[in-house]
């Protein structure tokens, strides 16, 4: 079934919103890097996201470039609500989907990585998953504003091995 990737990336966002209504940290930060995380291991396994959404470097970690927009649009169509909440002494914006996600959009492979992230971060606030959105290679090179290519995941920011080290000198020398 071919579908524009607006309604995809719409999908997604009630589908997680769904998923994590009863998670007491989930708010729009949160949303913002389960769909990123998401997007970096489908990613890395398929050399393609599940959106076609570009990820923008912003002060709490990747946003997608059309989030304020899709979010406005599910509000319009009443298929999302964004209550905002006292947490913890902070506001926290929060999606509740109103209507389930058509997830004839997705591949089983899609919903099953974003599930498992959605599981991995459950029990993390925000700030925890803002703060291990900015350990990314992309967030570290990207300036704010610019895009965090899906493709830096394909990145090791670890250190060398020994080993590694001593081919990479015999590089330089030839």
């Amino acid at each position: 079934m071919s579908t524009t990737p607006d309604k995809k990336f719409a999908e997604l966002i009630l589908y997680i919103s769904d998923r994590s209504e009863l998670d007491p940290y989930f708010g729009a930060t949160k949303l913002n890097k389960i769909l990123f995380f998401s997007e970096l291991s489908f990613f890395a396994k398929h050399e393609r996201g599940i959106t076609e959404q570009e990820y923008i470097k912003r002060d709490f970690g990747p946003v997608p470039r059309d989030m304020s927009a899709t979010l406005k649009q599910l509000q319009v169509e009443k298929a999302l609500a964004v209550k905002e909440i006292d947490f913890e002494g902070y506001k926290q914006k929060k999606p509740l989907a109103l209507r389930k996600a058509d997830l004839s959009l997705f591949s089983a492979e899609e919903i099953d990585v974003v599930n498992r992230v959605i599981d991995k971060l459950r029990n993390h606030t925000a700030t925890d998953v803002s703060e291990l959105s900015h350990q990314t290679v992309g967030w570290e090179l990207a300036k704010f504003g610019e895009v965090i290519p899906l493709s830096t995941v394909l990145i090791s920011n670890r250190p060398l091995t020994e080993k590694q080290e001593a081919f990479a000198k015999t590089l330089r020398s030839n």
